[in-house]
């Protein structure tokens, strides 16, 4: 079988890959910690259980609308209201089924072949992937041990150039840590070129993202 070109942009999960041989470890007898999946360390706590099955009771198996059902979003605007101050609407919210799925949209929705998009090093494994496959061209930042790995107004700017369509922001950042400060502030702006910014970030009580 032939794949497709865009196919070949993309590489193997370096997170499958570490999962799956340590689940072959595991099966050897071999005692260890996985880090690779970076899921939970406890169950799916009860309250969502019965939530889950309270809804297969009420026969609530059809589809929904591809963004959410209206309940979901105004739940997901009210949270995010509650914990960060926001003002969104419900129209403004978009569900998808992960972290990943949202910024594969925000990313294969804004940027065409070959538009660049900044990335900070080090970086979260998807990402690159992701880019490559929307026909992107990732501009790696590079960032600093010594410096907490922080991203640098100055630094983002030298990179911007009139193709840069997107800066991908990352805090806490996977795997260094690194937290973008509230104030961090870049001039997106040059020669009236305006670059979105995708950020990808750490929320209660689980992992979301917002673009």
């Amino acid at each position: 079988m032939q794949f497709s070109e865009r196919i070949s942009r993309i590489s193997v999960s370096s997170t499958a890959a570490v999962v799956i041989k340590a689940e072959k470890l595991k099966a050897g007898g071999v005692n260890l910690v996985d880090f690779g999946a970076g899921e939970p360390d406890f169950p799916t706590p009860e309250n969502i259980k019965q939530a889950a099955i309270e809804a297969l009771r009420q026969n609530f198996t059809k589809y929904t609308a591809t963004g959410g059902t209206r309940e979901l979003k105004q739940a997901i605007v009210d949270r995010h209201r509650l914990d960060l101050g926001s003002d969104y609407a419900p129209e403004e919210c978009l569900v998808t089924v992960g972290g990943k799925h949202a910024i594969f949209e925000a990313v294969a929705a804004s940027i065409n072949s070959g538009d660049e998009v900044i990335l900070p090093v080090p970086y979260w494994v998807s990402f690159l992937d992701i880019v490559n496959y929307a026909g992107g061209k990732a501009v790696l930042l590079e960032t600093r041990e010594e410096d907490n790995f922080a991203v640098r107004a100055a630094a983002v700017e030298a990179l911007v150039t009139p193709r840069t369509r997107m800066i991908i922001i990352n805090s806490p950042s996977n795997p260094a840590g690194a937290v973008v400060a509230r104030a961090f502030e870049v001039p997106f702006r040059r020669r009236g070129q305006a670059v979105p910014v995708c950020p990808s970030r750490l929320s209660r009580p689980g992992r979301g993202t917002r673009a």
